[in-house]
């Protein structure tokens, strides 16, 4: 809703690259919730609030369905 967040995600990408447990990947969604938490409580306004529930759906989605592509990576290496 018209704000960037695209660093929270490229760290997320990372953090997916870089681990290989399933604690990491935990770890790398939580970093993710947190981060773009963090820049939704910078910026403020009147859609803070709906932006917090847009990344709480992100975390969601990433921490029940990004299993495969945490993995799929590795297995490629």
């Amino acid at each position: 809703w018209g704000l960037d967040v695209k660093l929270a995600f490229d760290v997320h990408d990372f953090d997916y690259w870089q681990g290989a447990t399933d604690l990491d990947k935990w770890l790398a969604d939580i970093k993710m919730l947190t981060n773009c938490l963090v820049i939704i409580c910078n910026k403020r306004g009147f859609l803070m609030y709906a932006r917090g529930l847009r990344a709480m759906t992100y975390f969601m989605a990433v921490a029940i369905f990004g299993k495969k592509a945490f993995y799929a990576e590795k297995e490629r290496r």
